[in-house]
């Protein structure tokens, strides 16, 4: 069978629950590295909260971490891929309404997340986005210097779920067309994240592949979310969780019948390549 690179999103794909690798699926994916197959993650995530399925995985591939804004080995070195101008990045920052509506701002580089305030929810989220509560690598600064704006792949801001919208919509109406800008509502806050239009997954693993001599005929993807569409479009075989959105599915080749806590990349995979 020709040799496959295989890819995979993390939260809700690989990781079933209490971000745990699913057992099968960690069954399957070291067994598809043993026949000869490779083996990599995409994921939205910081490489700090990915290090310890890369490392359980036994990977030697490069991974994808911010959605695919940055490429990182196994030895700790970041390749930024796509990142934010910084005069755009400081036209947000310095806007009026930004200034009185967001609570905090976060901005992600390469190997530490930066918050302009010392927020105790957040930082127990970054702190619990691994098992063992170990590796969140963030910190708590007064300003953004200048040095820090020049490599921010993504950026994210808090507002009151009340003030959300607006703040997206003034976001929007600033004239920066190289931002994309994505508003979600959660349970107690609004949160903005921004990034380069350029940034996806399928544009780093374009990067990653070419580097490695891998042509887009030998890439299954595994994917659930709106940030997997181009990734799961550019490979061979895109394949949906059968928890994943449903246009996921619509676009995917095929959906596992099983969910992410199912092991559903396992099983699938297992059918897949006959391991």
């Amino acid at each position: 069978m020709q040799q496959r690179l295989i890819v995979v999103d993390l939260d809700g794909t690989a990781l079933a629950s209490e971000n745990e690798i699913a057992p099968l699926t960690k069954e399957y994916l070291i067994k598809a590295q043993e026949q000869g197959h490779q083996v990599t993650i995409a994921t939205g995530r910081q490489f700090y909260s990915t290090e310890y399925v890369y490392n359980d995985l036994g990977l030697s591939l490069p991974c994808l971490s911010l959605n695919g804004a940055i490429i990182n080995d196994r030895n700790g070195n970041s390749q930024i891929i796509n990142h934010m101008e910084a005069k755009s990045v400081q036209a947000v920052l310095e806007h009026p309404y930004v200034k009185e509506k967001v609570l905090l701002t976060m901005l992600e580089t390469p190997n530490k997340a930066y918050l302009d305030k010392n927020d105790k929810s957040m930082i127990y989220f970054l702190e619990n986005q691994m098992p063992g509560n170990t590796g969140a690598r963030y910190e708590v600064v007064e300003q953004f210097g200048n040095t820090l704006l020049e490599q921010v792949p993504t950026m994210y801001m808090f507002t009151e779920n009340a003030d959300g919208e607006e703040t997206l919509a003034v976001l929007n109406s600033l004239g920066l067309p190289e931002i994309t800008f994505r508003g979600t509502a959660g349970l107690v806050s609004f949160w903005i994240e921004a990034y380069s239009t350029r940034t996806n997954k399928a544009a780093g693993l374009e990067v990653l592949a070419k580097e490695y001599g891998i042509a887009p005929d030998r890439i299954i993807a595994f994917g659930d979310q709106m940030n997997d569409v181009e990734m799961l479009e550019y490979a061979n075989i895109g394949v949906a969780m059968q928890n994943a959105h449903e246009y996921v599915k619509s676009i995917a080749n095929e959906v596992t019948e099983f969910s992410n806590a199912d092991s559903g990349v396992g099983v699938h995979l297992a059918k897949l390549l006959n391991l």
